[in-house]
């Protein structure tokens, strides 16, 4: 029973790790309507805002929104020296806005 108890333990432990991991492929994805994307697919201008709103963090998860009036928008999810971040960037490079997030994001929707 221990055995069996310790195999449900580890599978939640990994389950988020691989769904994380399978976002961060390189490829775009579909998640709820908003397009998880690559670092490399998004525009120069919005990249080099995100960077320069936390330098040094690392990126875990990119999404590309697109608001009610049709204005594109991207969503970094950021994890810097055990403080996760939310910077929001305008698809002109506008930085809309920069806040510490108080959990590790996940996969649902923000």
């Amino acid at each position: 029973m221990i055995s069996a108890m310790r195999k449900i333990l580890w599978l939640l432990l990994l389950l988020p790790l691989m769904a994380m991991a399978e976002a961060d492929d390189g490829d775009s994805k579909q998640l709820s309507g908003d397009k998880v994307v690559a670092l490399a697919a998004v525009p120069e201008r919005v990249a080099v805002t995100a960077k320069r709103a936390r330098p040094g963090a690392y990126f875990v998860r990119i999404t590309q929104k697109l608001k009610s009036d049709d204005e594109t928008y991207y969503v970094f999810d950021a994890s810097q020296v055990g403080k996760y971040w939310v910077i929001k960037v305008r698809a002109d490079g506008k930085l809309m806005e920069v806040y510490e997030s108080p959990s590790a994001p996940t996969l649902s929707k923000d």
